[in-house]
């Protein structure tokens, strides 16, 4: 057993050495490596320990040494974590296969083992009466023939007593050694098959149930959304959600860079709940210097331009494209051609829809000025105040007619909001 225990505990102490020396020997690999040494040790030990038949100890050492060599080598190389790590399920399956050969050697071994014990009896001293010769042989329990002169002779039971110890072994018949062989062979074969289904069965799961959290819930991801607004749009002539939302991942993992909070802009298929498309839009580290005030009076449709436009925190003027699935900011270039709007935007608002469809916009330099996308035309304030008032037919087909629905709600009674009637 010496020759088991100094050599693994050799490899085992140089092992951590150099997982504890090596930077490109990760902690987590030297701890796996490290528990391989140590089980398979053990098993080995307990082998020796148990007194198993030697030709189990030598079959059963061949093979948990090969296991261990593959749990070694393949430990160097296994995830550094213990969720979703195909070389904890492995290690498991197997050590769970050595316990059963170990198991079933040692309780095999009761049964073949010799079995000693002692017993007491009460004997003459066996003498042949004629001739004195101590050669004879048993043919029953009291009587014996002298191999001498042949005679045949008893023993009284009220001689001498004389205290022996009889040791006898069983020995097996083939048939017995056959049956028993049967009997190893089906419990190895059914130690196989439940390693096997351990294998098959988390790869069973995994390919029917597509989530994060496979085998373990640890890094499983919960989501939190803030919805900040959401509109329906038209892709592609099927209704979809135009949404921006605050969201915050709530992870096990440390230094997640695929799973970002901030704010994310995105559009889904009414239809189906098919997410479209999805964007970051601002992180929430970077939210600190970008400000961000989103309702959904800040966003319309300009039904002349054929656009939609989103006016964030009054600075930012966003255009949707649902066809796309895109969402672009164009303060900078909506007015390219305006020199007027050269110094950049300190305020934007979306005009009441009785002054038509534009936007009213601030420059840096404090001047004031309505922007129209449908026709283009950028008007100073004062501009704007005369056109207002005039006459569609003196606007040069800057005004033009569109037709708005919606919906009139007639109460049941007027001392209650609740049931009525709603006509378009």
């Amino acid at each position: 057993m010496k020759k088991v225990i100094i050599p693994a505990l050799t490899i085992l102490i140089v092992n951590i050495i150099v997982g504890l020396l090596l930077s490109s020997y990760p902690l987590a690999n030297m701890l796996f490596t490290s528990i391989a040494i140590l089980v398979n040790t053990l098993l080995t030990v307990i082998l020796f320990l148990f007194r198993a038949e030697s030709t189990h100890r030598l079959s059963l050492g061949f093979i948990f040494a090969l296991i261990g060599l593959i749990e070694y080598f393949s430990g160097l190389i296994a995830p550094g974590r213990l969720t979703d790590n195909w070389w904890v399920i492995m290690f498991v399956v197997l050590t769970a296969i050595q316990v059963i050969l170990v198991f079933l050697s040692l309780y095999y071994k009761e049964i073949i083992t010799p079995a000693k014990y002692q017993m007491g009896t009460r004997i003459k001293p066996i003498k042949c009466p004629n001739c004195g010769s101590e050669k004879h042989t048993q043919k029953d329990d009291k009587c014996y023939l002298c191999q001498s002169c042949g005679t045949e002779f008893y023993i009284d039971d009220d001689d001498i007593n004389i205290n022996v110890n009889h040791h006898f072994d069983y020995i097996p018949t083939s048939n017995d050694t056959t049956e028993i062989g049967k009997k190893l062979g089906i419990y190895f074969f059914i130690a196989i098959a439940i390693g096997c289904a351990f294998i098959l069965l988390p790869i069973i799961f995994s390919s029917t149930e597509k989530t994060s959290s496979k085998l373990f819930q640890k890094d499983s991801i919960d989501v939190n959304d803030d919805i900040y607004m959401a509109v329906t749009m038209s892709h592609k002539g099927n209704p979809c959600l135009f949404y921006i939302v605050n969201r915050d991942f709530s992870s096990d993992r440390d230094n997640d860079t695929k799973h970002v909070d901030g704010v994310y802009y995105g559009f889904r298929d009414i239809k189906t709940g098919k997410t479209l498309a999805e964007q970051l839009l601002v992180s929430e580290k970077a939210k600190n210097s970008y400000n961000i005030s989103l309702y959904n009076d800040n966003i319309r449709y300009f039904n002349q331009a054929h656009r939609w436009f989103l006016i964030n925190s009054e600075r930012n003027i966003f255009e949707i494209d649902p066809e796309q699935l895109t969402m672009r900011d164009v303060s900078k270039s909506l007015f390219k051609n305006k020199n007027a709007m050269s110094t950049g935007i300190s305020n934007a608002q979306l005009l009441y829809n009785q002054y038509g469809e534009g936007i009213k916009i601030v420059n840096n330099l404090a001047e004031m000025y309505y922007y129209f996308p449908g026709t283009d035309r950028l008007y100073t304030e004062d501009a704007f105040n005369y056109a207002k008032d005039l006459p569609p037919s003196e606007l040069n087909g800057e005004l033009r007619d569109s037709i708005y629905y919606c919906f009139e709600k007639k109460n049941a009674n007027s001392s209650t909001d609740k049931g009525g009637k709603y006509r378009l």
